[in-house]
């Protein structure tokens, strides 16, 4: 499936419990916009086991977000919620993101009936034998 994939790197200062969960209250809502087929934002991991190096390059934090295509991309953009996001990030911030777009012409859907590449075209669906992306 050829989806439009809007990835946002942060280098955000520490944020407190109270702004954390309006941040993530507000990215439920960016997940659930027309043509968002999975939204994530959350803090690099470093560390991940005893070699790991840290290849951050300074950023902490990482927005990953698929859209059905363009429209949905641009819709996103110019919606409330995504105005109300960079409002409470921007105080955060202590240097410019870093963000693109890319075509995915391959989507992989994980399943969550034993985690396999599931192999059908088209949007996942909450079916046994299904998939779900949100």
């Amino acid at each position: 499936m050829k989806v439009l994939q809007h990835t946002v790197l942060f280098t955000l200062d520490k944020i407190d419990d109270k702004t954390w969960s309006k941040i993530q209250a507000i990215a439920n809502e960016l997940g659930k916009l027309p043509g968002v087929i999975s939204f994530s934002f959350q803090p690099a991991e470093v560390g991940l086991y005893k070699e790991h190096e840290d290849r951050r390059g300074g950023y902490t934090h990482i927005l990953i977000s698929v859209f059905k295509d363009e429209s949905a991309l641009k819709h996103y953009d110019e919606s409330k919620a995504h105005g109300e996001w960079k409002q409470v990030i921007k105080p955060h911030l202590t240097k410019p993101v870093l963000a693109f777009d890319s075509w995915q012409h391959n989507f992989p859907e994980f399943a969550l009936f034993g985690h396999t590449m599931a192999s059908k075209p088209g949007l996942a669906t909450a079916e046994p034998g299904g998939w779900v992306t949100k």
